[in-house]
């Protein structure tokens, strides 16, 4: 087989064993508090008891965190939909006290899922205190837990995975815990940082607060106006029907009517089925223009609904919203808002290290900056001339399609299009998607001669895209653009320059001691 051919099967695979499995390891760990241990999935072979009953069912847990967002629970509902009450209670499941948060959940009809449910609002809860999860009726549902002991479905008692609490009643549950997990009430409504740009209020991602929404294979998108000068993140009020809904999200520059350069995009991705904020993280924050009109777009949601309030009556609008957003405006149907929130950031000048070489400007890594991109199983160069007299790392703005990627980067003397022996090697896995500068740390300083030419070079980069400046009209590039980096070149016609930094250093001397010679 072609060693090309090869490699790019084997990344194929990669790809494709880096997808996060639809279960409770897709979670960010630091969003959750309290969870059975191991965290299993919630199936019937976790949790091989399905408990419904007339009476309450009560299941204790003791927080790492002050106040208490939302709970999952491992639930099957096996009529068509069925509704129920979950309640959160101070005390242990002996002498549970009165409720201090509760609510009505109804679900559809499934097998055992985790489900996610987001609080009315945050439960003051206190690290260390024993607090009760409570179904106070579950004939409609069944609450899937481990086995206590021996009994219908268990051939043996399970191993106590959640040593901190118990279940209730033990008539029930014959101590075996019931499938859950705990959320902290700050990383579940994102109260980390101040939002620069949200809806009036900050309302919660429910149904209740944006009663409307959209679900469409063409772009969904959504204006703001900033009044810092970064953007970190933005958080998205969506609703999802499966526990692991991956996304992409985009911001633009422009307006819904005249939407501009792409000039961010990463992947997103939800936690658990139902309502919930889901954040995008920038990395790096991207620079704004404070007053200036931006979106925030999300090219497909054909998965999910991105929830917005009414700006018309209809279905579950049965009244008009007031404009929770009114410096911008959706795209959708009715221009009403989707729920969203800005968040704002420190743009960083470049990555750490002291840039030695860069383009005019160092701009950022993105699609306004770098029109063009390059994908080839030829080598792809660009040059750069030093003023260091050495070099510890290189910067590549790189767009991943999918993700994991594995490069190689080498560093050559000479010329892009005649270059000389490799002197230094670095190869990177990418983890995630998207357009990004990728930090290539050399294994060692590597010796560079001030004001000579030397040669980035990407062997092959059928995984990865690199992302370039128009020397020319071609393919997506309408018009040239002024020559970025003028020391050096790259060897393909149309491109420019290449997105590169290089990182200085100085280079290791070993020091010889002089020996005297003995006579």
């Amino acid at each position: 087989m072609d060693p090309r051919v090869r490699r790019l099967l084997m990344l194929a695979v990669l790809a494709i064993a880096a997808l996060p499995a639809v279960s409770a390891s897709s979670h960010p760990p630091s969003h959750i508090d309290q969870r059975l241990q191991p965290e299993p999935a919630c199936d019937a072979t976790a949790f091989p008891v399905a408990s419904s009953s007339a009476n309450p069912l009560l299941q204790e847990f003791i927080p790492a965190a002050d106040g208490l967002g939302a709970v999952d629970l491992c639930l099957e509902v096996p009529a068509e939909s069925a509704s129920f009450t979950l309640a959160i209670r101070p005390g242990p499941v002996t002498a549970p006290g009165a409720a201090i948060s509760s609510q009505i959940v109804t679900l559809p009809g499934s097998g055992p899922r985790w489900v996610h449910i987001e609080l009315p609002a945050a439960v003051p809860t206190g690290v260390g205190s024993r607090y009760t999860i409570e179904i106070p009726n579950s004939t409609a549902i069944r609450w899937r837990r481990i086995c206590g002991g021996p009994g219908p479905g268990c051939a043996v008692a399970g191993p106590d995975l959640y040593p901190n609490g118990v279940s209730a009643p033990p008539a029930e549950t014959q101590g075996g815990d019931f499938g859950f997990r705990t959320y902290r009430s700050q990383a579940i409504g994102f109260a980390i940082g101040p939002a620069d740009q949200k809806h009036t209020g900050d309302p919660l991602c429910r149904a209740s607060t944006f009663r409307g929404s959209a679900s469409s294979s063409s772009p969904l998108r959504q204006e703001f106006v900033p009044l810092e000068t970064g953007l970190a993140a933005v958080d998205l009020c969506i609703q999802t029907f499966d526990d692991f809904t991956p996304f992409r999200v985009r911001i633009r520059e422009g307006t819904v009517h005249d939407p501009g350069d792409v000039i961010a995009s990463v992947e997103a991705f939800s936690l658990v089925a139902g309502f919930q904020w889901v954040r995008a993280t920038l990395d790096p924050t991207i620079p704004l223009d404070r007053s200036a009109h931006y979106l925030i777009e999300v090219p497909s949601s054909v998965t999910f609904q991105w929830r917005k309030v009414c700006g018309t009556t209809g279905g579950s609008c049965t009244t008009i919203d007031p404009d929770g957003y009114s410096e911008g405006v959706s795209n959708a149907s009715d221009g009403a808002d989707f729920g969203f929130r800005t968040i704002p950031g420190q743009v960083p000048t470049h990555l750490p290290g002291t840039a030695d070489q860069h383009l005019d400007g160092d701009p950022a890594c993105d699609e306004a900056s770098f029109k063009t991109f390059v994908s080839n199983p030829l080598p792809v160069r660009q040059e750069f001339v030093p003023t260091s007299p050495g070099l510890d790392a290189v910067d590549l703005c790189l767009e991943v399609p999918q993700a994991p990627a594995t490069v190689t980067v080498n560093v050559r003397a000479g010329n892009a299009s005649s270059p000389g022996p490799i002197l230094g090697s670095a190869e990177v896995t990418i983890p995630r998607e998207g357009v990004q500068w990728v930090r290539f740390d050399l294994a060692g300083t590597t010796p560079t001669t001030p004001g000579q030419l030397f040669v980035i070079e990407i062997p092959e980069s059928t995984a990865v895209r690199w992302r370039a400046t128009c020397s020319q009209p071609v393919g997506g590039c309408t018009a040239g653009q002024p020559d970025a980096y003028g020391p050096g070149a790259s060897n393909l016609a149309g491109v420019g320059d290449f997105g590169f930094r290089t990182i200085g250093g100085t280079p290791f001397r070993r020091t010889i001691p002089f020996l005297a010679r003995t006579p």
